[in-house]
């Protein structure tokens, strides 16, 4: 029968090849994987609500139609479909799977379950955490309790000091980054702009948020575990 045609590869639409909101079950697109990479996990992946999305990348949840299980995909524009001048090359999108794959057992570490690429995008997939974002969390309720905020900094102490154990820095430490996990724990998630402990790899303005930036991070002299530190005192 020959290979299926490009146009019938990725029966998806949207903006990076993912459909960028909900729709009737009965018409709803499979996301199906051309590569997939890390745990095994049998890929086909119903789209359902768009979560967030930004000039670089687009989250949305999805569901495994085979197991039922739900999952959240962070689509990036691919760079050389694209070619945007500041856009995540390929080895950052890699960077991001691997640190997030190895740091992904640790209890406050939000884990990439596996990876796959449309037409246009790059897909990373992680567990879900039904109860969102402690930004979203601080927008409703506002300030939180002292036994309530000591409680989810330990969270994320926790997962920063892993992080660093095993050679990594986040360097974009803020509430929307800490999502909240069905355990009740918080679980740190996008290391987009990771890098190694032992690097001097200045962090691009576009790949941050001022605000939780150190000093030094902002002058260009970058050191991750410093910048990972100071974004948590003002977390906190």
């Amino acid at each position: 029968a020959g290979a299926r045609p490009e146009s019938e590869a990725y029966p998806v639409s949207g903006r990076f090849g993912v459909p960028g909101g909900a729709s009737p079950a009965s018409k709803r697109p499979c996301l199906r994987p051309t590569v997939t990479r890390g745990p095994s996990l049998a890929l086909s992946l119903e789209v359902r609500t768009l979560l967030h999305q930004n000039r670089h990348a687009l989250c949305c949840s999805a569901v495994d139609v085979q197991s039922g299980l739900k999952l959240a995909i962070k689509a990036f524009r691919r760079p050389k479909v694209f070619g945007d001048t500041e856009e995540w090359t390929t080895d950052q999108i890699l960077r991001e799977r691997r640190v997030a794959m190895e740091l992904g057992h640790h209890r406050m570490v939000v884990p990439c379950v596996s990876s796959f690429q449309t037409w246009r995008a790059v897909c990373l997939v992680f567990e879900w955490q039904p109860h969102g974002d402690l930004f979203e969390l601080l927008a409703q309720k506002g300030a939180l309790t002292e036994p309530t905020a000591r409680f989810y900094g330990a969270c994320v102490l926790e997962a920063l000091a892993h992080a660093h154990a095993t050679g990594w820095c986040h360097r974009d430490l803020k509430p929307e980054n800490v999502l909240l996990g069905s355990d009740g724990y918080a679980k740190l998630t996008d290391w987009g702009a990771a890098c190694g402990v032992l690097e001097r790899q200045r962090l691009p303005t576009y790949a941050s948020t001022a605000s939780y930036m150190s000093p030094e991070a902002l002058r260009g002299n970058n050191d991750g575990v410093a910048q990972d530190w100071w974004a948590f005192g003002i977390l906190l």
